[in-house]
C-alpha cells in the first residue's frame, strides 16, 4: 500500500514568487521516502541505511503556498536487482496533484562502497505494495 503523510508547506519553504521553491519539492519526497523506507525495513537509526537516490525527478504543475496542507504520497513503481523507484505525489486536501515525481534508489553496502541486491524480505513488501499501486487517481 502506498505510504500517505500530510504535510503544510512552512514559511522556509516559500521563494520570492511566493510560492513553494522547486526545491523544497525535493525534501517532501525525502520525508515520505524516509517514512516510508522506516515502516517497511523498521530501520530508525539513519547511520544503518543501506540505500543511496541515484536520481529524483519531479514534475510541477501548480505552486504550493505558504500554510497550505497536502498529502505526500509514495509507493514503489519498480522494482529491479539492486535498485527500485519510488513514485511520488504531492496532493492538496481537496484531491488536486499539484506534482508527480520518482527517486531511483539504490541498495548500497556503505562499508563496501558497492551496490548490493535488495533483501528478499524487503524485496517481498515492496512487490505487495507495486501490486496495490498508489492509492489515488493520478492525473492523465
Amino acid at each position: 500500500m502506498a505510504h500517505v503523510e500530510r504535510m503544510r508547506v512552512s514559511y522556509r519553504d516559500i521563494d520570492m514568487m511566493d510560492h513553494v521553491n522547486n526545491a523544497a519539492y525535493f525534501t517532501y519526497f525525502e520525508t515520505v521516502r524516509c517514512h516510508y523506507y522506516e515502516a517497511l525495513t523498521g530501520l530508525k537509526e539513519i547511520n544503518r541505511l543501506d540505500i543511496i537516490v541515484a536520481k529524483q525527478s519531479c514534475q510541477y504543475l501548480r505552486g504550493l503556498r505558504y500554510d497550505e496542507e497536502f498529502d505526500a504520497v509514495a509507493w514503489p513503481s519498480r522494482i529491479g536487482t539492486t535498485s527500485f523507484t519510488l513514485a511520488y505525489v504531492l496532493r492538496t486536501v481537496r484531491g488536486e496533484t499539484v506534482a508527480l515525481g520518482e527517486t531511483v534508489i539504490v541498495m548500497f553496502d556503505y562499508a563496501k562502497n558497492a551496490k548490493k541486491p535488495i533483501p528478499a524480505t524487503l524485496r517481498a513488501k515492496l512487490e505487495r505494495d507495486l501490486a496495490k499501486g498508489p492509492g489515488v487517481t493520478l492525473p492523465a
